[in-house]
């Protein structure tokens, strides 16, 4: 198990650099791509691949089993996947230039050289001998003109020998042993990965230990593309496992996919909130602790010891040595390298499906910046609490901002995640039935401060533009200007839109035209003593007389004037902002 472990740290560094020189210089692609081909290098890293699958499922029972286990765990397996994986994409990308070059090779020294290697065996019997006749035939009879008719080479008849080849000789009792003949076999063998299909546990294992390890991230996406390989699993004399096979398929790459973006989102997630805490530190309200510490510095006495500064924002930018990583440089290392596997191909072809791991990140991406925004919000219903709008607006653009730097790390458009994500905040409802930071707004104006209103303790003060609070002595504080001055509605403008403003409008004025028409009731049910009155002010006994049945209403008719207008001064602050003003307020204003 040591060997093979070492062998394949070898293969892996092999590997880079055979992908690296081919990048670079595709035209090798033909003589060296051989040796991909014939195996002299390429097989063993599927030889190595398979082994391993091999014994992680069958561990061998050895007295000494803790070393053995730790030999058969290997964490660096995804990155020699990759690195497969890379080279065959070369070779798909320059078919043109192997298969002209490989079909020469082929008949010019496979076809002769098989040939040899069967006339020198001691012992071949009857069925292997016409088995190696048939696939020494097939070679020799490929063309260049095939290539240049661009004719699809059809090898299957050769790989079902390769199969029967395997099957006879394998058998204890067979009279041509394979492991006996090492160079035929490595002269007939194929390349593909496809095994994985058939050692699901394993494979799912390798996957979720790689993205564990971010050391290793990048090379995570070998996994989806080898669920490309499970295809060649199937044969058509098989047809019954053709179904199964492909829904495997496509449900082992779908969830791979997914988890990835996961994975990158949760990271990204982490970044954001450790953002949006260092822009709520720049907030005004965190200033008085600093003021009043400079105060008491100076009223101390010299002989008692200070107390410790509190750390200012912008601390964490100062680094003491260039090798001591923080936890955010840790994240974004860790985004950098899963990033890359999620971009470093557009599509993903299994089956007859197109998988987009793009599309996967930016789904996800979407869900959470919408999460997020209502949860920012902080709205709670038992103690009527909620996010100031300007803060509100602090963090989201933090938000943003984070957001817009995944750009650097993978193409996508982040700007359809903030457009879709924020028109649907202005609803409200999204599109998954859920509150919305409109609605949570309009149901905290509309329930809590309207209701402050109502109750005479919020008056609208015209000096500062905005509501103040009457507190009455033992009550709890309440800031109304906080919420309703134009600073304050101007961020909320901004945060729900003009959508958002609208509905809030609505509310509001449904609640004043509900008091307009209690109004309304109240001056119809006493439309004669008001009559009366009118029309006998210059009486002063009917007028005595009519004011004592009016004496009951004349405080609740008062007291709802006087709410209606606040009420209505609300909303026209509110409108001011959207800069729109609805007929029926213009009509309950005169």
């Amino acid at each position: 198990a040591h060997r093979h472990r070492e062998r394949r740290k070898f293969l892996r560094t092999t590997l880079k650099e055979l992908g690296q020189i081919l990048t670079d210089q595709p035209g090798l692609l033909g003589p060296k791509g051989l040796r991909m081909s014939d195996l002299e290098d390429f097989d063993h890293v599927f030889d190595e691949v398979y082994w391993l699958l091999r014994h992680c499922d069958n561990p061998p029972q050895q007295k000494s089993k803790g070393k053995t286990a730790e030999d058969l765990v290997d964490r660096q397996l995804p990155e020699l996947l990759f690195h497969m994986e890379e080279l065959r994409v070369l070779v798909r990308k320059y078919s043109q230039v192997m298969q002209r070059y490989y079909v020469q090779y082929l008949t010019g020294f496979d076809a002769i050289n098989l040939n040899q290697m069967v006339q020198n065996l001691q012992v071949c019997p009857e069925d292997e001998s016409i088995i190696l006749s048939s696939i020494c035939s097939t070679i020799t009879s490929v063309s260049v003109k095939q290539v240049e008719d661009n004719e699809v080479f059809d090898f299957r008849a050769l790989r079902l020998d390769w199969i029967r080849l395997q099957a006879y000789t394998s058998v204890s009792k067979a009279q041509l042993l394979l492991s006996e003949n090492r160079d035929l076999a490595s002269q007939l063998d194929t390349i593909n990965l496809s095994i994985f299909c058939f050692y699901n546990k394993i494979f799912e294992d390798q996957f979720h230990m790689c993205l564990e390890f971010p050391a290793q991230n990048r090379y995570i996406v070998a996994f989806p593309l080898i669920c490309g390989h499970f295809q060649s699993c199937t044969h058509e004399l098989c047809p019954e496992e053709r179904h199964h096979i492909r829904e495997r398929s496509l449900s082992v790459v779908n969830m791979f996919l997914d988890e990835m973006a996961k994975e990158a989102k949760n990271i990204i997630t982490t970044i954001c909130d450790e953002q949006c805490t260092m822009s709520d530190k720049l907030l005004p309200k965190h200033c008085a602790i600093l003021i009043s510490q400079v105060v008491n510095r100076k009223k101390k006495d010299k002989n008692k010891k200070s107390a410790p500064e509190i750390a200012k924002p912008g601390v964490e930018s100062y680094r003491k040595t260039r090798e001591e990583l923080t936890t955010m440089d840790k994240l974004h290392m860790a985004l950098t390298e899963l990033c890359f596997a999620i971009n470093y191909c557009s599509t993903i072809n299994v089956w007859e499906y197109t998988f987009a791991p793009r599309e996967y990140l930016t789904q996800h991406l979407e869900n959470r910046f919408a999460r997020a925004l209502v949860g920012m919000v902080m709205y709670n219903s038992d103690t009527s609490e909620i996010a100031k709008p300007s803060e509100l607006l602090a963090s989201v653009r933090a938000y943003m901002n984070v957001l817009q730097t995944v750009e650097n790390y993978v193409h996508i458009d982040i700007t359809r995640v903030f457009n879709n994500a924020l028109l649907q905040q202005t609803q409200s409802m999204d599109s998954h039935g859920e509150k919305t930071v409109a609605s949570l707004y309009t149901q905290w104006y509309s329930e809590v401060l309207l209701r402050r209103v109502s109750a005479g303790n919020i008056c609208f003060s015209n000096n500062q533009r905005a509501f103040v609070s009457l507190t009455a002595e033992g009550a709890i504080p309440f800031n109304a200007e906080e919420f309703s001055d134009i600073n304050e509605l101007r961020a909320l403008a901004e945060l729900i839109g003009p959508y958002g403003m609208k509905l809030l409008n609505e509310t509001l004025m449904w609640h004043i035209a509900s008091q307009v028409q209690e109004l309304k009731k109240l001056v119809a049910g006493n439309k004669d003593v008001l009559v009366a009155l009118r029309t006998n002010f210059d009486k002063p006994e009917i007028m005595k007389e009519q004011f004592k049945k009016l004496q009951l209403l004349i405080g609740l008719i008062s007291q709802d004037v006087w709410h209606v207008k606040n009420m209505l001064v609300l909303s026209l602050l509110k409108l001011s902002v959207s800069g729109k003003k609805p007929k029926e307020l213009t009509v309950w204003e005169k």
